[in-house]
């Protein structure tokens, strides 16, 4: 009978308190604009956060623009792409993969010095650009072939074919 009650107890305490929890408003973020940070007109597209230089990459039309949101003068452009459409920054790295729509291709650019480092020739179109969690693999969707996949290994190999022949060690995806 004791058990009986204080398990009666214990449900009634549940009931409750999922009760309270459910009339509770689910909390909203709140973001307030701190400032503006000029940079140039033009195309922009997808961005992403760097997070190993704690920068934010914009894809933009025949480059890549690179801001520093703690200093809204360090704004610089990096690359020459055709059709800028995704970037994202490559872990443990100092590389960005940057879909470049009108040739069909994705870029691995030198964040530093903007060269490039790597030309991936992808199905039509390519668009958005990501990549797994542990930066092993990239996924680039394409407006004309769907999703392309590519790992870390045949990066490597298309990159010993790309013209200038520069390897760039660690890259770490395709």
């Amino acid at each position: 009978m004791i058990r009986s009650c204080i398990f009666s107890a214990l449900l009634l305490l549940g009931a409750a308190t999922a009760a309270m929890a459910a009339d509770r408003a689910p909390v909203t973020p709140t973001f307030v604009q701190q400032e503006s940070i000029s940079a140039p007109d033009g195309r922009w597209d997808f961005a992403s956060w760097d997070n190993d230089h704690k920068m934010l990459a914009v894809a933009h039309g025949s480059d890549v623009l690179l801001i520093d949101p703690d200093n809204a003068h360090a704004v610089r452009a990096v690359g020459s792409v055709q059709g800028a459409h995704g970037v994202v920054a490559v872990l443990g790295t100092n590389h960005l993969l940057v879909s470049s729509g009108k040739d069909d291709s994705v870029r691995v650019i030198d964040e530093g010095s903007g060269a490039e480092l790597a030309r991936i020739s992808v199905a039509g179109d390519p668009d958005a650009v990501i990549l797994s969690a542990d930066g092993r693999r990239a996924y680039v969707m394409t407006a004309k072939g769907g999703l392309d996949r590519r790992s870390r290994q045949k990066h490597r190999r298309a990159q010993d074919r790309t013209e200038g022949g520069a390897r760039s060690p660690g890259v770490g995806v395709s």
